[in-house]
C-alpha cells in the first residue's frame, strides 16, 4: 500500500512538473516578448536622441536668425532717426523759404509803388 501511495505521489509529482516546465516555457516567450520590447524602445530612444539633437541646431539657428533680425532693426532704427533729421533740416529750409517769399513779396509791393509814382 505504501507503494501505491508513493506512486500516486510521484505522478502528482510528474504532473507539477510537467505544469512547471509549461510555466518556464511560458516564462522564456514572455522574456523573448520583453527583450523585443526593451530593443524597440531603445531604437525609440535613439530615434528622440537624434530628434532634440535637430532640435538643438533648430533653435541655434533660430537664435542667429534673431540676433540677424536684431541689427536690421537697429539699423532701420537709426534710418529712422537719419530720416526725422532730414525732416527736420527740410521744415526748417520750407520756413527759410517762406520768409524769402514774405521779403520778395514787400519789394514787389515796393517796386509796384516805385513804377506808379514814375
Amino acid at each position: 500500500f505504501l507503494n501505491i501511495y508513493h506512486m500516486f505521489i510521484n505522478i502528482y509529482h510528474m504532473f507539477i512538473n510537467i505544469y512547471c516546465g509549461f510555466l518556464n516555457i511560458y516564462h522564456v516567450f514572455i522574456n523573448i516578448y520583453c527583450g523585443f520590447l526593451n530593443i524597440y524602445h531603445m531604437f525609440i530612444n535613439i530615434y528622440c536622441g537624434f530628434l532634440n539633437i535637430y532640435h538643438v541646431f533648430i533653435n541655434i539657428n533660430c537664435g542667429f536668425l534673431n540676433i540677424y533680425h536684431m541689427f536690421i532693426n537697429i539699423y532701420c532704427g537709426f534710418l529712422n532717426i537719419y530720416h526725422m533729421l532730414i525732416n527736420i533740416y527740410c521744415g526748417f529750409l520750407n520756413i527759410y523759404h517762406m520768409f524769402i517769399n514774405i521779403y520778395y513779396g514787400f519789394l514787389n509791393i515796393y517796386h509796384m509803388f516805385i513804377n506808379i509814382y514814375c
